[in-house]
């Protein structure tokens, strides 16, 4: 088994940290509300509340863009 190569990693990638910094600059309720982690990222399970304060189209897409990263990463 070569588990090691195929491991990819706890930790995030760049471009999920670029995005939720500028979510979380755009929109501080995420953090307040304890929906972005310490580590920086968002809490699993809680899409919904997050997009409670996503209110731009394009935030919206942003986020689920840091989804789709952080799923196929998992």
């Amino acid at each position: 088994m070569d588990y090691i190569n195929n491991y990819s990693g706890g930790k995030g990638s760049n471009e999920e940290k670029v995005i939720v910094d500028e979510l979380k600059e755009k929109y501080p309720e995420l953090e307040e509300k304890g929906l972005i982690s310490k580590s920086g990222r968002f809490i699993k399970n809680k899409e919904a509340d997050a997009l409670e304060y996503i209110t731009d189209e394009k935030d919206k897409e942003l986020f689920y863009k840091y989804i789709d990263i952080f799923s196929k990463r998992m």
